[in-house]
């Protein structure tokens, strides 16, 4: 297992955990080159274990910390957060019901369109749980700290860049 910063979602019966690895272009010319990092993702669903190598950005670490302290901030009613990490092609969709139960729902893509492969789970936890996923992104970013900030849109009508 690499060794480096993890960021874990993890609650009843599933995980999913990116481990921060290096910056494989400190050297480059671009800001974008420059503030990525690979990552090694492990995916744990019932009886599935996967892992992966893919790439992340820290500017996209930093926009899901945003993410989660969102709900976090409005913790108090039903709502619901998409997240894409582009490179890994992680698809993470937070439910936060009004009682403070949360749904991680995880959807992995690997292989080529249309024949790719997917992997959908549910993660389960409560809200105290954010609290710990945004401390662990914290903590990843204080060794990985943003070179740029963009981020890209995912509905219409959303601001792409900053």
């Amino acid at each position: 297992m690499p060794d480096g910063p993890v960021i874990e979602f993890g609650g009843r019966g599933a995980y999913l955990g990116l481990t921060l690895v290096e910056r494989p272009f400190p050297d480059a010319e671009s800001d974008w080159d420059q503030d990525a990092v690979r990552v090694h993702v492990a995916i744990e669903a019932e009886d599935f274990h996967g892992e992966f190598g893919a790439l992340t950005w820290s500017h996209e670490l930093a926009h899901l910390r945003r993410v989660l302290q969102a709900l976090d901030e409005d913790a108090r009613r039903s709502q619901e957060r998409l997240f894409r990490f582009l490179d890994a092609d992680l698809w993470l969709t937070f439910k936060l019901g009004n009682r403070g139960d949360i749904e991680l729902e995880v959807e992995s893509r690997r292989g080529a369109v249309p024949y790719e492969a997917r992997l959908s789970y549910t993660i389960t936890a409560d809200q105290s749980h954010l609290h710990q996923w945004i401390r662990a992104i914290d903590e990843a970013l204080i060794r990985y700290p943003p070179l740029l900030d963009w981020m890209m849109s995912l509905r219409e009508g959303e601001p792409r860049a900053k």
